[in-house]
């Protein structure tokens, strides 16, 4: 019963290390390695029956960190497999820790062009080189970032990993003056499609409207652990998230604009 408490430990914790596709994170094989090598159940008891081996396919929800908002899901996962049993869920105090999961939806759309004839008009193509550049140089756009490095390129540089560091005057967010690592996903000619650490999700959209202008919309699902719907705590980072997408939309125009100036894109 220990074993099986030290395994649910681990999952509570996100300090357990990463998870990755092709199998169980240090920690996890750690805990699993002993039940497996012996003959008898996960308690002793040889009534039980063993464990069957975790695929690494079987590991995907969890990908790339146990991270709060995938708590549920693996606990599922594992009670399924018998590894846990609902008398231990019931009595983990730190079980809460899935429940005060705020999830903030977040959009903000400006036009790309404004009505004074004396302001460059940008075009799909140009503000699309802008988005693309952007995914690999965000702090050249947005006033959140004051530095990042592209570590990866796949599907002929139709995704990105970025390592993006997030200026330490931005007070709204929680990651002020951390390094934040990001996936992103091209899809030419209209969408940037970001994944973040914890699950969060940001999209870069080009859309036109009626009249055949130009809009640019940022959208956000950001995952913020540890606060509670409803409370004011909640409410304020609400409109600290909106701040931040209002100016990241705003930053990015200008900084297109500049940049088509320069014939930079």
């Amino acid at each position: 019963m220990r074993e099986k408490q030290a395994l649910f430990s681990s999952f509570m914790s996100a300090k357990t290390g990463f998870m990755y596709r092709n199998g169980l994170s240090w920690a996890l094989r750690a805990q699993l390695g002993p039940l497996r090598s012996r003959g008898n159940g996960l308690d002793g008891n040889s009534s039980q029956r063993r464990p069957p081996r975790v695929r690494a396919r079987e590991l995907l929800p969890f990908y790339p960190q146990p991270q709060p908002q995938y708590l549920n899901t693996v606990l599922s996962f594992f009670l399924k497999k018998n590894y846990l049993n609902k008398d231990i869920l019931l009595n983990r105090r730190s079980l809460s820790i899935a429940s005060t999961m705020l999830t903030l939806y977040i959009a903000y759309t400006e036009p790309v062009n404004g009505a004074d004839p004396a302001t460059p008009t940008l075009t799909q193509e140009q503000v699309w080189n802008g988005i693309k550049l952007k995914a690999r140089c965000p702090e050249a756009f947005i006033p959140s970032f004051d530095d990042s490095r592209v570590v990866e390129e796949r599907e002929n540089g139709c995704v990105i990993v970025r390592e993006a560091h997030v200026s330490a005057d931005l007070h709204e967010s929680p990651m002020a003056g951390k390094w934040t690592r990001e996936e992103c996903r091209l899809h030419a000619p209209v969408k940037t499609y970001f994944t973040l650490p914890g699950g969060s999700i940001v999209e870069n959209i080009i859309a036109r409207g009626p009249d055949q202008t130009l809009h640019l919309t940022f959208t956000y699902e950001w995952h913020l652990p540890g606060i509670e719907s409803g409370t004011n705590e909640a409410k304020k980072a609400e409109d600290d998230h909106m701040k931040i997408a209002v100016s990241s939309v705003q930053g990015t125009i200008q900084a297109m604009r500049k940049m088509a100036q320069e014939n930079r894109i």
